[in-house]
């Protein structure tokens, strides 16, 4: 992420840079709302447990991607579990203190923190889009095409879309708010239909998908 913000505050050595390795946790208690965490490479899942013990998977963050802060999740309970899923994930961590001084300094700044939060605020609104699709199918859908931005890229021989799940079945359960059994399910129906491969977490979309997907969104 290329802010003059935090660029002025790295060129300072105001902010720590850690690597995480695979389901690694990644802030304390209280750092949440005294801290931004910005993604440099790799993943971080925000989940929590629910009462009767299974994982809920509130947003899953990539690079160039923030969190924590005064923003979005300044107020999150401190049970939320924040988790690498992709080894090496490497954040960069910056103090709010030390923004809010820089940006005393130079009010011209404040538009880089604005535009931190208003991202927060973007993505949390496509989540909540998303979980609110009554389908779960387009749910499972939807999530396929934000992995394919997050985690996909075109195979040179056949065009299709190769993405690299940090989740398996059991975590998109989680992530679209569906079991287990719908999800594997979906996945068998597709593959049925030639439109997916999927082996462990590794999952193709063949080149045939995408025209299906609409014909699918616009049937729901």
């Amino acid at each position: 992420m290329s802010l003059e913000l935090l660029n002025i505050l790295k060129s300072n050595g105001a902010y720590k840079s850690t690597s995480y390795t695979k389901n690694e946790a990644i802030i304390h208690k209280g750092d949440i709302a005294t801290h931004l965490y910005v993604i440099i490479s790799g993943s971080v899942k925000i989940s929590y447990l629910h009462r009767n013990g299974q994982e809920v998977i509130l947003v899953l963050l990539n690079q160039n991607q923030t969190f924590g802060g005064n923003g979005a999740f300044r107020d999150l309970d401190t049970n939320y579990i924040f988790k690498s899923v992709i080894e090496p994930t490497v954040i960069e961590i910056y103090c709010m203190d030390d923004i809010y001084e820089m940006i005393k300094k130079n009010h011209n700044l404040q538009r880089d923190l604005f535009r931190i939060w208003g991202e927060k605020y973007t993505m949390l609104e496509q989540r909540i889009r998303v979980l609110n699709i009554k389908s779960t199918l387009l749910r499972f859908i939807e999530v396929l095409l934000e992995f394919k931005e997050k985690f996909g890229y075109s195979c040179p021989d056949t065009n299709e879309i190769i993405i690299n799940s940090p989740l398996d079945q059991e975590g998109i359960a989680n992530y679209i708010r569906t079991t287990r059994v719908s999800v594997n399910t979906i996945i068998h129906q597709l593959k049925y239909a030639s439109l997916i491969e999927y082996e462990k977490q590794k999952i193709v979309l063949k080149n045939d998908f995408f025209e299906h997907y609409k014909s699918i969104a616009y049937n729901l």
